[in-house]
Protein backbone atom coordinates (compact mmCIF):
# COMPACT_ATOMS: atom_id res chain seq x y z
CA UNK A 1 0.00 0.00 0.00
CA UNK A 2 1.00 3.61 -0.55
CA UNK A 3 0.26 6.90 1.17
CA UNK A 4 0.22 10.46 -0.07
CA UNK A 5 1.82 12.58 2.67
CA UNK A 6 1.93 16.35 3.15
CA UNK A 7 5.14 17.19 5.08
CA UNK A 8 4.67 19.59 7.99
CA UNK A 9 6.81 22.45 6.71
CA UNK A 10 5.76 26.00 5.81
CA UNK A 11 7.86 25.95 2.63
CA UNK A 12 6.39 22.73 1.24
CA UNK A 13 3.02 22.98 -0.45
CA UNK A 14 2.90 19.67 -2.29
CA UNK A 15 2.39 16.07 -1.30
CA UNK A 16 4.78 13.15 -1.70
CA UNK A 17 4.19 9.42 -1.96
CA UNK A 18 5.56 6.87 0.50
CA UNK A 19 5.28 3.13 0.81
CA UNK A 20 3.33 1.93 3.84
CA UNK A 21 5.34 -0.70 5.77
CA UNK A 22 3.55 -3.95 6.60
CA UNK A 23 3.47 -3.20 10.34
CA UNK A 24 1.42 -0.02 9.70
CA UNK A 25 -0.82 -1.32 6.90
CA UNK A 26 -3.68 -2.38 9.21
CA UNK A 27 -3.76 0.73 11.40
CA UNK A 28 -2.74 3.67 9.18
CA UNK A 29 -5.57 6.02 8.18
CA UNK A 30 -6.01 9.31 6.37
CA UNK A 31 -5.29 12.08 8.87
CA UNK A 32 -2.59 10.22 10.81
CA UNK A 33 0.58 12.08 11.75
CA UNK A 34 3.66 10.14 10.60
CA UNK A 35 7.43 10.54 10.34
CA UNK A 36 8.91 10.26 6.85
CA UNK A 37 12.38 10.61 5.37
CA UNK A 38 12.66 13.87 3.44
CA UNK A 39 16.01 14.50 1.82
CA UNK A 40 18.67 14.23 4.52
CA UNK A 41 16.27 14.76 7.38
CA UNK A 42 13.13 13.28 8.84
CA UNK A 43 9.93 15.30 9.06
CA UNK A 44 6.44 14.84 10.37
CA UNK A 45 3.65 14.78 7.85
CA UNK A 46 -0.06 14.12 7.54
CA UNK A 47 -1.44 11.22 5.52
CA UNK A 48 -3.72 12.84 2.94
CA UNK A 49 -4.73 9.74 0.92
CA UNK A 50 -4.01 6.04 0.61
CA UNK A 51 -3.99 3.71 -2.39
CA UNK A 52 -3.28 0.04 -3.03
CA UNK A 53 -1.78 0.63 -6.46
CA UNK A 54 1.64 2.19 -7.03
CA UNK A 55 0.92 5.84 -7.94
CA UNK A 56 4.23 6.46 -9.72
CA UNK A 57 4.72 3.33 -11.81
CA UNK A 58 8.10 1.66 -11.29
CA UNK A 59 9.73 4.47 -9.27
CA UNK A 60 11.22 3.28 -5.95
CA UNK A 61 9.66 4.99 -2.95
CA UNK A 62 10.85 5.55 0.57
CA UNK A 63 8.74 4.16 3.39
CA UNK A 64 6.90 5.82 6.22
CA UNK A 65 9.10 5.36 9.28
CA UNK A 66 6.69 5.58 12.18
CA UNK A 67 3.26 6.60 13.33
CA UNK A 68 3.42 9.55 15.75
CA UNK A 69 -0.08 9.28 17.22
CA UNK A 70 -2.64 6.48 16.93
CA UNK A 71 -5.45 9.05 16.68
CA UNK A 72 -5.92 10.53 13.18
Amino acid sequence: MYAEVLPNSPRIQTTFYYEIPDELADCLQVGHLVVVPFGRRRVQGIVMAMDESHPLGDVDMKSIETLVDHQP
